[in-house]
C-alpha cells in the first residue's frame, strides 16, 4: 500500500509494505489478549456492507480472533451501510446498540 493510500496516512504516511511493523501496531487486532491472559469488556462491532473504506474483512478478522480469545464479542453487519454513513442511524442499527447495552450494563 502506498504511503499516500488512506492506510498509509494511518500509519504516518508510510509504505505498508515497507513498514508492516507499523501496520501491525495500528490494527486492533494486534491487541486483542491471549486466550486466558485478561477479559476485555464486551465489545460491538458493526460494519457497512457497503463500505468502501475499510474492508469487510477486517471487522471478520477481528471479530474470529476476539472470539478464539473467549472474549464477549457481537458482530452486526447492517447490509446497506458505507463507513460511517447515515447506514448507521437508522431505526435498526439503533435497536442493535440499544440490545447490545442493556444486555451488558443493566
Amino acid at each position: 500500500m502506498d504511503a499516500k493510500s488512506p492506510e498509509g496516512q494511518l500509519i504516518g504516511r508510510r509504505n505498508l509494505f515497507e513498514h508492516p511493523e507499523w501496520a501491525r501496531a495500528a490494527s486492533p487486532v494486534s491487541y486483542v489478549p491471549d486466550a486466558g491472559d485478561r477479559m476485555l469488556p464486551p465489545i460491538l462491532i458493526m460494519h457497512g456492507g457497503r463500505d468502501q473504506l475499510v474492508n469487510f474483512d477486517q471487522s471478520c478478522r477481528l471479530y474470529e480472533r476476539l472470539r478464539q480469545a473467549g472474549q464477549d464479542v457481537t458482530f452486526y453487519k447492517l447490509p446497506d451501510a458505507n463507513h460511517g454513513s447515515n447506514g448507521f442511524r437508522c431505526q435498526e442499527a439503533l435497536d442493535v446498540v440499544e440490545r447490545f447495552l442493556r444486555q451488558h450494563l443493566l
